[in-house]
């Protein structure tokens, strides 16, 4: 098995915001290749969900962030990649660092509302990223 490996996989994610905009990475991975998503990753065991979003980010994105409140669960279940995942989302602030994008991300930065609502509308995002914005009235 490829990408799922047959089980179901905890990851955590953020909205993260800085001034009027939030941040968006283009996904080098398998499984949403080279759409943008909001940055995060697998929870590792005995990990507490925050640190292990902190982590994420800082692996990703090369930022750090002030964790704020808990926007939802979403669940993917993708059966062609056998991948099944839950995903906790969180509000972010930006703390600090420049964005320096990793082998997960090609690429990385800001984006406005009316930019953001651009990139949702010309499919260039993940359903489940379009569920999220839409969920906490960012689109």
């Amino acid at each position: 098995m490829d990408i799922g490996q047959g089980r179901v996989r905890l990851s955590v994610a953020a909205v993260i915001k800085k001034d009027d905009k939030i941040l968006l990475g283009i996904r080098k991975k398998k499984g949403a290749e080279g759409k943008w998503i909001l940055p995060g990753g697998g929870v590792d065991f005995m990990e507490r969900l925050e640190d292990a979003l902190k982590r994420e980010i800082k692996e990703e994105v090369g930022i750090e962030v002030i964790i704020k409140d808990e926007i939802g669960v979403y669940e993917i279940l993708w059966p062609p990649l056998d991948l099944h995942k839950v995903i906790i989302y969180y509000w972010a602030d930006y703390k600090s660092g420049e964005i320096i994008p990793s082998d997960d991300i090609s690429e990385a930065r800001f984006f406005s509302k009316e930019e953001v609502k651009d990139i949702i509308e010309s499919g260039k995002s993940t359903d489940t990223i379009k569920q999220v914005l839409k969920d906490i009235n960012w689109i």
